[in-house]
């Protein structure tokens, strides 16, 4: 909902003003993805990517991702 929204754009705004990474937890559909990228989120995680992994698992799911250019 609208308040919902207005709580997270401003702690995202916050993070961005101390210059703090912010991290966007429990992020399951494309719809709220789309919603913490355009306030400027850029560090997300949840099911929308994929459940929790044991390391083996993980190491595995991340070599299949595409390569990306490090900042």
């Amino acid at each position: 909902n609208r308040t919902n929204q207005t709580v997270v754009k401003c702690i995202i705004d916050m993070c961005h003003s101390l210059q703090v990474e912010c991290v966007a937890e429990g992020v399951e559909n494309q719809e709220q993805l789309e919603l913490l990228t355009s306030f400027g989120c850029t560090a997300i995680q949840g099911y929308y990517y994929s459940k929790a992994l044991p390391p083996e698992e993980f190491l595995e799911y991340i070599s299949r991702l595409p390569k990306q250019n490090k900042r």
